[in-house]
């Protein structure tokens, strides 16, 4: 089994952790933590783990294998190189970088070290739902188009209100953060691993006074259809996803978790798909991305990895592509020759 270390103490980091424990995929050995006292409060009694506060005693360890990093978006670029030079797995926690030049030189480092793999953390491509998703898709007649939606009000949203707080990560471009580097990748994932990369990426921002968007409607175009994605940080909604046959359709309750998915056939009668989720929904990603380094060199693992890697590129690009159009840009753009 293999040894993994976590980077980060939000949410997300804890639901990996649970994620971890929960399937026995790896051994979680490290965390790290700027701050000692904040990682110690993390660890649940019982959990035995070493907090480090150094990222570069982290990859130097001899006691980590795999480092899933969920540091804030304008930190994965440079944590990730650096745990690739120190020949660790990554899992990268979406999005994977802020724009295509850090993306080429992620894989231009990843040549130089053949040895170690590199995960975007996409978890909804990972569930059961997806996959009956794409087998449903693959059964239809043809496929007309799409209407894909994750709106969840931030529980960060107060503190923009507050001075004295400062500006939350999530909403800062210093941090690549908005909605659509948040929320929105999960639904230009869907997009991308269904219909593959769209001919051309628009998004049209509500923009909040940091400079990130707060929410916004994206249009990728496809040659004979349409995909619209909706996605918002500062209100929440119950707007269902759809894809569209003719007159059939397949819904889910949004394009991010997928929880609740059923086909509508030509009739209008509902048939349930995949399985109403309740648990942890890291749990698929987990597992998937530890069968792939249990059997490093298989073909079918390798197959896998590479297809995974491509869309994580692709997704990349189009995100790249719909900031553009939007006017959206981060630091991190600046220090990259985007030419």
């Amino acid at each position: 089994m293999l040894n993994i270390a976590i980077v980060g103490t939000g949410w997300i980091s804890r639901q990996f952790a649970d994620a971890v424990e929960a399937t026995g995929a790896f051994a979680w050995t490290e965390l790290f933590s700027r701050k000692s006292s904040k990682g110690e409060q993390f660890l649940n009694p019982g959990e035995h783990v070493t907090v480090r506060t150094s990222f570069a005693e982290l990859c130097d360890s001899d006691q980590v294998d795999v480092i899933y990093i969920a540091s804030p978006n304008s930190a994965h670029f440079s944590q990730a190189s650096e745990a690739i030079r120190h020949d660790k797995h990554i899992i990268v926690e979406k999005p994977a970088f802020s724009n295509p030049v850090e993306f080429r030189k992620i894989l231009e480092l990843l040549k130089k070290h053949p040895s170690v793999r590199m995960f975007e953390a996409a978890r909804n491509i990972h569930t059961k739902n997806f996959h009956a998703i794409a087998k449903k898709l693959s059964e239809m007649d043809s496929v007309n188009g799409a209407t894909l939606s994750y709106m969840k009000y931030s529980s960060k949203m107060p503190m923009l209100n507050d001075p004295a707080q400062g500006v939350p990560n999530v909403f800062s471009p210093d941090f690549s953060g908005g909605a659509l580097q948040d929320l929105g990748v999960y639904l230009v994932y869907d997009a991308v691993a269904l219909f593959g990369k769209p001919k051309e990426a628009t998004y049209i921002p509500c923009m909040l006074s940091t400079g990130v968007d707060g929410m916004g409607t994206g249009v990728l175009r496809y040659d004979d259809f349409l995909v619209t994605v909706i996605t918002s940080k500062t209100v929440s909604s119950s707007m269902r996803s759809e894809i569209y046959g003719t007159k059939d359709y397949i819904s889910a309750d949004d394009g991010g978790e997928l929880r609740n998915v059923c086909y509508v056939n030509r009739d209008g009668k509902e048939e349930p798909m995949g399985e109403t989720v309740t648990d942890n929904p890291m749990l698929g990603e987990v597992g998937e991305f530890s069968s792939v380094l249990d059997d490093l060199g298989s073909p079918d693992a390798e197959s896998r990895y590479q297809h995974w890697l491509r869309l994580s590129e692709d997704v990349n690009s189009v995100l790249w592509d719909m900031r553009r159009s939007a006017g959206i840009s981060f630091p991190s753009d600046s220090s990259a020759d985007l030419r």
